[in-house]
């Protein structure tokens, strides 16, 4: 097995990235090769998208550290890209920074030591150990999906499919006994309300929790079995668990303090550990510890995180509305944002909603934009003064 980054490694993140750029459907993703050429006259890079593009490459595999990130916007296809990608890897830091939308609208950075990333490899091939092939869900300009859809299947030896243009119903259909299938919770949900799975057939979630009635759904449906794994992009895979009433279990490179942050064992150094904050409030139980919250007050969707309070920011700068309340759907309301607004003049309803939906198309992005407004003369409040809950209006009254 080779332990060490491969040009077909670089070439996957690069197609993800190009696919994240021009907002490409999987099956324009899934034809991106080596001979993609990225400019007007191969997959349409307009100029600006191109030195985009190029930046967030350069940021990504860190080019920067080996003076070669110019040389991307010389080149012009996905495989002189990777080759430039290789030979600033053999000269640079061995270190991928992956970037998030954060919970405040700001990128954030994290970077990982590919000595990490293999640490965790070694982790995650060993509690996958036995699976035939991998089919994933997720892209891998994320960690996870870099990880588990790049990584993980080279640690196993098995093939990988990719299988995020297959709909809910298809994913049953797509799948083999002996497969691991690597999803996040909005797609797990899905396809929990259909399809029927071949025996031996492993689940992954992870980049936020998963309801435990999409579990119970999924196994009356066959599938054999379903893995947390607790993490986030700072700190990579971190724990792990079968049954959503288990504790989550630390990999063996982890271990839970007794104020409840974290340690992990330096990947380079034996007997090094290195002391961590949490993303998430932790509790210890047997075996474990329980997640009880976010620190930062994000809530998840589509396996992004959001600040529900950023959305409501940005939604309260717009001239007519007055004031506003942003929260994540109910567990039988759906798994986007939804909104209450107060209107700040006599502009009509039905004029601000068109106008509003043209103000959050510029300054949120998809997982941050509410899918079900709610207009009102005041906030919801209970009977101590504090925000309460609203019931959602009608789905054919709340397209904004």
């Amino acid at each position: 097995m080779i332990r060490e980054l491969t040009p077909a490694d670089a070439q996957a993140a690069i197609a993800d990235l190009v696919g994240a750029e021009l907002g490409l459907a999987p099956a324009e993703l899934a034809a991106i090769n080596a001979e993609t050429r990225l400019d007007a006259d191969g997959i349409g890079v307009d100029s600006l998208a191109l030195f985009n593009l190029a930046a967030r490459v350069a940021t990504f595999f860190r080019l920067h550290e080996s003076e070669l990130e110019d040389e991307l916007l010389r080149r012009r296809s996905v495989g002189d890209w990777a080759a430039t990608v290789m030979r600033a890897w053999a000269h640079g830091s061995r270190r991928i920074t992956f970037t998030t939308s954060g919970t405040s609208g700001a990128p954030a950075h994290c970077t990982h030591r590919w000595s990490s990333i293999t640490q965790e490899l070694d982790a995650q091939a060993a509690l996958f150990a036995g699976r035939q092939r991998v089919v994933g869900l997720v892209g891998p300009r994320h960690i996870y999906g870099f990880l588990f859809c790049v990584l993980l299947p080279r640690w196993l030896g098995v093939p990988f499919i990719d299988g995020r243009g297959a709909a809910p119903a298809g994913l049953a259909r797509v799948s083999r006994p002996g497969d691991l299938l690597v999803g996040f919770p909005m797609r797990w949900d899905l396809a929990a309300q259909v399809g029927q799975w071949p025996d031996d057939v492993t689940g992954v979630t992870s980049t936020g929790p998963i309801a435990a009635a999409t579990i119970t759904a999924l196994r009356q449906r066959g599938l054999g079995r379903m893995v947390e794994v607790y993490g986030s992009s700072e700190t990579g895979g971190v724990a792990w668990r079968d049954n959503p009433t288990d504790a989550l279990q630390p990999y063996p490179h982890w271990s839970l303090n007794p104020d409840c942050t974290l340690a992990r064992a330096d990947p380079d150094v034996p007997g090094l550990t290195h002391q961590v904050e949490p993303p998430d409030t932790l509790s210890a139980r047997a075996g474990g510890f329980d997640v009880t919250g976010r620190r930062d007050g994000a809530v998840q969707v589509a396996g992004s995180n959001v600040s529900c309070a950023h959305v409501a920011r940005v939604l309260a700068e717009h001239p007519d509305i007055r004031a506003c309340t942003v929260r994540l759907m109910g567990v039988h309301e759906g798994a986007r944002l939804k909104a209450f607004v107060v209107i700040a003049n006599d502009t009509p309803e039905e004029a601000l909603r068109p106008a509003l939906r043209r103000w959050m198309q510029t300054r949120l992005n998809a997982a941050e934009t509410p899918t079900n407004i709610v207009f009102g003369d005041a906030l919801p409040r209970n009977s101590h003064g504090e925000l309460a809950d609203w019931m959602m209006q009608q789905p054919q009254r709340d397209q904004a």
